[in-house]
Order: structure tokens, then C-alpha cells, then sequence
């Protein structure tokens, strides 16, 4: 297990999709309290707002997988983040400017979107960075971080952003994805390369 930790590409990708699951439960948060601020009690709004997730899931899951295939995995998870930074970054500030709350269901509707193609390239990538033998305990062990991360990101997410305000929020978030990009950055090409060379000659 120690061993698996110490590979710098599975290290930097599971840093890398840590952050990625708090951010994105940190946004379910965002999403809830601005919520509780548009409706005033109307549960209808809960409602509409949970098409900002499912529906990108409806609209791109059958194309997402054939065009992440087609490209470099690497890439994809860091231009997805960056996006993701920039729609976090500009969303409180739209919604100060128009002096409407509803910005963020468009925000957040393309902020899924983006995810979704993060969430595709992510295990694609995986099994490039470690050994077939090691695969099984690398998959346990960026399962075993998500979960931490996603119950830190509900639990400690609501904290902050009643201590910091949504505005803040926001920004916090935005720099988990930024974070969360720089590591996919931060793994090396060249190994990944090497990896499936090393494949292709153990499989002729």
C-alpha cells in the first residue's frame, strides 16, 4: 500500500480527484444554502435545481466516453478544472452584478457538465499510471480519499460557508479546482507513455 502511495503519477491523481469530490461536495453545499435564500421555504426550487446535475449526466454521458477516448485523459482533467475555476470564480460576481440568485443554475448546469468529462477520464487514466498486480489496492486506496473527501466536503463545507458567507465560498471552491488541476499538471507524460510501451511488448 506504502508502495503504491510512493508513485508520484498515482499520487498526484489521487490528490488530484481528492480535491476535485471535496470541491464538488463544497458546491452541493453552495448550491443548498442559495437555495434556502431564493426560496423561502418552496420546495419546488430544490427540485429545479437538481436538474443543474442531472441533466448534463442525461444530455452528454452517451457521447462523453467516445470523445475522453479520443483524447489525451491528462488534459481533459486539467482543462476541466481550470473551466470549473473560472465558473466558480465568476459566478458571485454575476450574481452581484445582475442582483439575481438565478445565475447559478446556469453556473452550475455547465459546472456538471464540465465534471462529467473529469469523472470519465479520471478511471481511464488510472490504470496507465500503476502496475496490472497493483491495480486492485490503487483503485481501494483513491475509493478509500473520495469518501473521506466527500463526507469532509458535506461536513465541513456547511461550517464554512456559514462562517465565510457564499461569496467566499465560491472562491474557496474555485481554488480546490484550481488545485485539483495543478496535480493532474503534475503528472509525467512521459511515464504514462513509457507505461503503456511496457504493455504493449509484455502483451507480444
Amino acid at each position: 500500500m506504502i508502495k503504491i502511495i510512493k508513485i508520484r503519477n498515482f499520487l498526484f491523481l489521487t490528490l488530484s480527484s481528492t480535491l476535485s469530490q471535496f470541491g464538488d461536495r463544497l458546491t452541493h453545499m453552495l448550491l443548498i444554502t442559495l437555495i434556502a435564500e431564493i426560496s423561502k421555504g418552496k420546495v419546488f426550487t430544490y427540485s429545479q435545481a437538481s436538474l443543474t446535475f442531472t441533466l448534463p449526466v442525461l444530455i452528454l454521458s452517451p457521447f462523453c466516453g467516445v470523445l475522453v477516448e479520443r483524447w489525451e485523459k491528462r488534459k481533459v482533467m486539467f482543462f476541466a478544472h481550470l473551466i470549473q475555476f473560472f465558473l466558480l470564480i465568476f459566478t458571485p460576481i454575476l450574481i452581484i452584478l445582475l442582483k439575481t440568485y438565478y445565475v447559478i443554475f446556469f453556473s452550475l448546469f455547465l459546472f456538471f457538465l464540465i465534471d462529467l468529462f473529469n469523472n470519465t477520464a479520471k478511471p481511464a487514466l488510472l490504470p496507465s499510471l500503476v502496475k496490472k498486480e497493483d491495480l486492485l489496492v490503487a483503485n481501494s486506496l483513491d475509493q478509500t480519499f473520495i469518501r473521506i473527501a466527500t463526507v469532509l466536503g458535506m461536513v465541513v463545507g456547511g461550517f464554512l460557508i456559514k462562517w465565510v458567507g457564499w461569496q467566499f465560498g465560491f472562491v474557496i471552491n474555485a481554488f480546490t479546482h484550481l488545485s485539483a488541476g495543478l496535480f493532474v499538471l503534475g503528472i509525467s507524460y512521459y511515464e504514462i507513455k513509457k507505461g503503456f510501451l511496457e504493455k504493449e511488448e509484455s502483451l507480444t
